[in-house]
């Protein structure tokens, strides 16, 4: 038999997760499990190895690598100009799909050491920022582009923002 003993109330986001924790009534000598929000976990530090291979396993494709055809096409697309190839980087950055977020974060690494070899060659002026916010709906996205842009415009007069 188990039984759950509660731990504590975490408020995130106006949404209450309560924290539990089951215990064997016939021997204590067990590994405790964690359940949070109906979800049974074995318990386990957030550094433990098993841990992260067992995340690794289900959040990311180890069969994709850097040499992988999508990952260099839309590199160098992207490198080239293309905002479709660009769209398609951010798809694959945020999918939740192993496979796409392994490419999505192959394709940020070869952008990345591409970006780094141009600033050393050129310095400084050889970039161009822009910025891409994004979210679900109501999480502040025009609230924090509000803010960020009063503060930019205060303390940089004399640069000019296309917004």
């Amino acid at each position: 038999m188990f039984r759950l003993v509660r731990l504590s109330d975490q408020i995130c986001s106006g949404v209450i997760r309560r924290l539990y924790v089951t215990q064997s009534t016939e021997t204590l000598t067990k590994p405790m499990k964690q359940q949070i929000d109906g979800v049974i976990k074995t318990a386990s530090t957030p550094f433990d190895d098993t841990a992260l291979a067992a995340y690794s396993r289900v959040h990311f494709d180890d069969s994709v690598n850097r040499d992988d055809p999508e990952v260099q096409r839309l590199k160098n697309e992207i490198m080239s100009g293309s905002r479709a190839a660009l769209a398609a980087g951010i798809t694959l950055v945020e999918s939740k799909n192993p496979t796409k977020r392994a490419r999505g974060n192959y394709l940020l690494s070869e952008i990345m050491t591409e970006e780094r070899k141009r600033y050393q060659k050129h310095g400084p002026n050889s970039l161009i920022f822009r910025i891409g916010i994004s979210g679900s709906p109501g999480v502040g996205k025009s609230s924090f582009i509000e803010a960020l842009g009063h503060e930019l415009t205060l303390q940089l007069e004399d640069h000019y923002w296309a917004i």
